[in-house]
Formats: C-alpha cells, structure tokens, sequence
C-alpha cells in the first residue's frame, strides 16, 4: 500500500530528517601559542610573553589597507560583543558572534567553543572546563602592507623564527 503525504507533510518529514547546519567556526589557537612579542620576532603592538602564563593573550587579526583610518574604523567593528550564547545549540547566536574551536570540528562537543569579543567580563574569560564557552580578547593590529603581514604571518611559524617559537595569529 502506498502512503501520499501533503508537500507541507513532505517539508516536515525532510527538516526533522537534515540536521540543521553549524555556523562557521574559526581555528583559534590556545592562548599559549598564540601571538606574543619575542626576540625574534619584533612586531609592534603584540603583547608580553608573559599573557602565556596566566593564558591571558589575545586572538591576534592583523590588517592592512591603503586607507589605514578606513580600516581601523572596519577592524574596530570585527569583535562586536555579542551576547554568550545560551548554548551550543544556540545556533543564531553563534553565527552572530567570532566562535571557534582548537581542536578542530568534533562530534562530542567536550571542547568548549571560544568566543572572541572586544572585553571578557571576570565570568566570561574563566577557562572552567564544563563551560561550553571561553572568552578571548580580540586585538587588531595595523600593518603597513600586506607583505608586512605576510612576513609576520610567516614568523610565525617555528620554522619561520630563529627562536623555533610559535606565535599563531588569527587569518583567513
């Protein structure tokens, strides 16, 4: 016996069935790695070593333009601090904010997201392992073109330095 269901009874079958999407989430290295000033590597405006530590360093975005002010004005409007979600399932959300993960995608969601804002609030920025979020301070830094951000892209890299430090930087 064949059944017939209403195209609208079709559409509900076929939403229950495909699991809605994930919105983007960004590879966000942990603090540890994370860009900081070194001797090999001196470029302005990039914080103490120390911030490793207290795993305090910021996500690092460097820009570039041919009108810095311009830029500045648009960089300034990337960490947006939107609202924590309420939880992984908070799917708008997450797709408002700067979410990522270091560990990759992974199916059992042990790893907290990482949200990246403009300030983290004391409750915010706790690296409490049952939290399904951590926040990270965003930082972005002007650079005067894009072989300078190229060049410390590179630095980055432990075969990029003469120290064989990595000093990971937010980049798409």
């Amino acid at each position: 016996m064949q059944t017939y269901f209403s195209k609208q009874d079709r559409w509900d079958k076929q939403d229950a069935m495909i699991p809605k999407e994930y919105p983007p989430l960004l590879q966000i290295h942990s603090s540890k790695v994370r860009a900081v000033a070194a001797n090999s590597i001196q470029f302005p405006g990039l914080p103490d070593a120390s911030c490793r530590e207290t795993d305090s360093c910021p996500v690092t975005i460097l820009i570039t333009g041919s009108n810095k002010t311009l830029a500045e004005s648009v960089a300034g409007k990337i960490f947006i601090d939107t609202p924590d979600p309420k939880s992984i399932s908070d799917l708008d959300s997450i797709a408002n904010g700067i979410f990522g993960t270091n560990d990759g995608w992974r199916d059992d969601w042990h790893t907290p997201l990482i949200h990246v804002r403009a300030r983290c609030s004391k409750n915010s920025s706790s690296e409490v392992v049952e939290s399904d979020f951590i926040c990270a301070e965003g930082l972005n830094l002007w650079r005067n073109s894009s072989l300078d951000v190229n060049t410390e892209l590179f630095k980055g890299y432990r075969e990029g330095n003469t120290e064989g430090k990595t000093n990971e930087i937010l980049a798409g």
